[in-house]
């Protein structure tokens, strides 16, 4: 009879450890979900929409010509370059 009652004191031992993994194990499983949604990515996500190449150029010339990278004449130039080559 005395065994018995000293394997249910050493029991208690164990309850700090099993709590220390229980707190260890939800936190790894709110860590993957929160990988997984990051992964997948949120489900009200627009799609974006995809800009034709012309319009991207005609953008980047005008940001150009914002920073006075070209002058207003090589503008033109090159828009109308861009017009023919690639009609909207």
């Amino acid at each position: 009879m005395g065994y018995y009652w000293d394997n249910q004191m050493n029991a208690g031992t164990w309850w700090p450890f099993m709590g220390f993994v229980m707190v260890i194990f939800f936190i790894a499983l709110i860590v993957a979900i929160i990988a997984l949604l990051r992964y997948r990515g949120p489900l009200h996500r627009p799609h974006a929409s995809v800009s034709p190449r012309t319009s991207s150029a005609i953008a980047i010339l005008q940001e150009r010509l914002a920073r006075g990278e070209i002058d207003e004449d090589e503008y033109r130039t090159r828009l109308k370059l861009l017009r023919e080559t690639h009609p909207e």
